[in-house]
């Protein structure tokens, strides 16, 4: 009797981490498709607040902490060092201080990302999601445009820069994944939605994500041919 209890308690705290490790993984992807809807804001906030107190129980359930080293660890925590020392020297402390707050929000989402998402079936879930969310705001993005005016095609975004800044980051991601992608359906989808991304930026008339571009493309035939 002793050791069937011992057993049932055993299997219940296992489901009860499954379960815990897919509400932080659920709560992660709401998380990252809210971030380039500005009206989702309150998703974002809520969500990430949630998904602290996630973490904690998880961290002390396990009594470890979800942390994976990977290679930028030493020039990322010595850039928020950097950012935090110069706060005090801002023209706008507070301002300043408020946007520290949102990079060690964005750090702590990186390594939840790395450490609950690491896992190739997580993994391909978080690339599908994300070229969703590419495909999305380049239709959106393309159809206000308007040659009389650059600034309307923003998307769901705030500005055209901001918009120009999410295309910039994403593109490289899509063509990698057409070219590479070995599976023919997948890489289609790929290939669509680098060509949406690519034309949307162009659409935008920036000539700062023009010469992004040039230089992402430049990269990526360098990486390619070696």
């Amino acid at each position: 009797m002793i050791r069937q209890g011992m057993l049932s308690a055993n299997a219940f705290g296992l489901t009860w981490g499954i379960r815990l490790e897919q509400a932080i993984r659920g709560l992660l992807f709401v998380y990252i498709a809210s971030l380039p809807f500005p009206k989702l804001l309150f998703i974002e906030r809520h969500a990430f607040i949630v998904l602290m107190g996630l973490l904690v129980i998880w961290s002390v359930v396990n009594r470890r902490l979800w942390f994976v080293p990977t290679p930028i660890d030493a020039p990322l925590l010595a850039w928020v060092i950097w950012i935090g020392i110069t706060i005090p020297f801002a023209s706008f402390p507070d301002y300043s201080l408020k946007e520290f707050g949102k990079l060690l929000q964005g750090v702590i989402v990186f390594y939840a990302v790395v450490f609950f998402l690491g896992h190739e079936r997580q993994r391909n879930a978080l690339v599908n999601l994300l070229v969703l969310i590419v495909i999305v705001v380049s239709l959106a993005g393309i159809y206000q445009f308007d040659p009389a005016n650059y600034q309307a095609t923003r998307s769901f975004l705030t500005s055209e820069v901001w918009l120009t800044t999410f295309l910039v980051m994403l593109i490289p991601l899509c063509w990698a994944l057409a070219v590479f992608d070995r599976q023919k359906a997948r890489s289609a989808v790929f290939l669509i939605a680098g060509f949406l991304a690519t034309g949307c930026l162009l659409l935008t008339q920036s000539r700062s994500g023009l010469l992004a571009l040039v230089v992402e493309a430049w990269i990526f035939v360098l990486l390619y041919r070696h």
